[in-house]
């Protein structure tokens, strides 16, 4: 399944409506959108205009990373975790798939 940038811009705007850009899910949906944009040839800052998101994060090879704030969090809730969260990978999962769809 092959998007476009306008596919990818529309998947980064439903995300952000539901959740926060340190949010796993959209991450996930931004890393992706970012792939594609650079992937048609847009170069960092024109992708990161396009999508609505900050060029820092994006590195020359074009991807897409955390801020170091959601990186710890992620690694403090992981330690502090017993178990897997399963119903919460499930809905981020639904998320990620609720914002590709077209």
């Amino acid at each position: 399944m092959s998007q476009t940038p306008p596919e990818a811009k529309i998947a980064v705007e439903r995300i952000l409506t539901k959740a926060n850009p340190e949010n796993e899910a959209a991450y996930a949906v931004i890393f992706r959108a970012v792939k594609i944009c650079i992937e048609a040839g847009m170069n960092r800052r024109q992708t990161a205009r396009y999508l609505g998101v900050s060029a820092r994060r994006i590195d020359k090879h074009g991807q897409y990373f955390r801020t170091a704030k959601s990186v710890r969090t992620m690694f403090g809730e992981a330690f502090r975790s017993t178990s897997i969260d399963v119903p919460a990978e499930d809905a981020q999962a639904k998320l990620i798939q609720w914002a590709w769809k077209s």
